[in-house]
């Protein structure tokens, strides 16, 4: 009874290993099949926002740079870090994406 009970409490201590292990990782593909949607988005023929600005690509581009910064130090043992900055990098990529279909649409 002893032994089973241990075995039963060590699969579980290792299943809760993995799942946060993978946190990180799910994060990044997460981040990665709304990046394509954006990219789809982008190419639709579906007009852009209105009230975009011309200072929105200028902003979405100091935007990418400070999450380049931070997917540089982020660290990767962390799977919180890198879900926090998976998540970023998704958010800053669709501004510029949006910023760029703006820029197309309205001051081509």
């Amino acid at each position: 009874q002893n032994v089973v009970s241990a075995i039963v409490s060590l699969l579980k201590s290792v299943k809760t290993v993995e799942d946060v292990s993978s946190r990180g990782s799910q994060a990044i593909e997460t981040a990665l099949v709304a990046i394509d949607q954006e990219l789809a988005s982008l190419y639709s023929p579906e007009p852009a926002r209105p009230g975009g600005q011309t200072g929105d690509l200028v902003a979405a581009s100091k935007a990418v740079t400070l999450a380049v910064s931070k997917a540089i130090t982020v660290n990767c043992e962390d799977p919180d870090q890198v879900a926090a900055v998976a998540n970023m990098g998704s958010k800053v990529v669709a501004e510029v994406l949006a910023a760029c279909k703006v820029g197309h649409f309205y001051y081509d």
